[in-house]
């Protein structure tokens, strides 16, 4: 059980670290690479969510 709450825990951090990140390279006008690997950073973390949420 608690390392299910780890997982989560772990993955809303990186999904608001990834939006943050996103939010900072659009700002500076930074290449797009940068900006894609931050949707990529909060897409893996939210599928990690889903999975932990959604596994017995």
């Amino acid at each position: 059980m608690a390392g299910k709450l780890y997982r989560i825990l772990v993955a809303l951090i990186v999904v608001i670290i990834g939006i943050f990140w996103i939010t900072e390279a659009s700002a500076i006008g930074a290449p797009g690479f940068f900006i894609l690997f931050g949707i990529v950073f909060v897409g893996i973390a939210l599928y990690i969510l889903l999975k932990t949420l959604f596994s017995k």
